[in-house]
Formats: C-alpha cells, sequence, structure tokens
C-alpha cells in the first residue's frame, strides 16, 4: 500500500488532493457561491482514460506502457480515498463514494492553472473555461505582485 500511495505524497498531488477536497466540500452545499461556475463544468469524466473500467482500460491501451501507469494511478487514488475515508469524518462527510472524489481531481486536474513559486495551483473559476479556443485574445499567469491575472 506505501508503494502505491508514494505517488499521492509529491507537492503536486498533495495540492490536488486539497484543491479537490474543498471542491467536494462546496458541491456538497446547496447554498455555495460557487454554484453558478459548478453549472458550466463537465458533467461526467467517462471519457478520461483514469475513469475508465479496467476492461476498458486492457482493451484500449493493451500492450502499452500507459496501461500500467492508469492502473497505478487508479490504485492510488483509490488508497487515497480509503485513507481519507476511515481517517476523516469530514472527509467521509463530503466525499461519500469514490467516484465523487475522482470526479473531484479529474475537475482540478482539468481546471487548475500553476502558478510560479510557492503559490501553486489555483482554481480560478470562469478562467479555466477561457481557453478552449487557441486564437482566443486573452492571457492568463501569474501576476507581478502575486497572484493570478486575467487579460
Amino acid at each position: 500500500e506505501c508503494r502505491e500511495l508514494s505517488t499521492e505524497t509529491t507537492d503536486g498531488a498533495i495540492s490536488q488532493i486539497i484543491l479537490a477536497t474543498w471542491l467536494l466540500s462546496e458541491w456538497a452545499k446547496a447554498e455555495s457561491p460557487w454554484r453558478p461556475w459548478f453549472v458550466l463544468l463537465p458533467s461526467t469524466f467517462d471519457a478520461f482514460p483514469i475513469a475508465l473500467p479496467d476492461p476498458l482500460l486492457a482493451a484500449a491501451f493493451e500492450g502499452s506502457e500507459l496501461l500500467q501507469e492508469l492502473r497505478e494511478v487508479q490504485n492510488a487514488w483509490n488508497l487515497t480515498h480509503t485513507l481519507l475515508s476511515k481517517s476523516s469524518e469530514r472527509y467521509r462527510s463530503v466525499a461519500g463514494s469514490y467516484e465523487a472524489f475522482r470526479a473531484a481531481r479529474l475537475t482540478v486536474l482539468s481546471r487548475t492553472h500553476g502558478l510560479s513559486g510557492a503559490l501553486g495551483d489555483a482554481l480560478v473559476p470562469v478562467a479555466d473555461l477561457l481557453n478552449h479556443d487557441a486564437e482566443a485574445p486573452t492571457w492568463w499567469g501569474p501576476a507581478e505582485t502575486g497572484g493570478f491575472q486575467l487579460r
């Protein structure tokens, strides 16, 4: 179990877990101020390879190194969810199922903006929707004074 969990102990993975847990907490609130943004987000992640059941993974990636990597990530995420469920009543109250945790992790992976230095990753509601057109006249990233800037 420790070897499987080792991929979850990097700074990036810990940041993702924290953001995913925050998302789960906000998703559980009927009156979350983030609700308008949540409505714009994908409701399923069935097309993400990490969300595929093992028979489909095997059929799609048989003979590739990616198959083993995806299985390892699935195992690590599942173990993380199991450990958090066993050790945190707060987590249990917002996460519920592994599928909810996986949806939150995939939302984080597909929606965060990396900020330089100690700032790490950030969820920037609505700005995450601006990258769908390569020709869009927008720019975003770390501000010189710290934080996130959108132009």
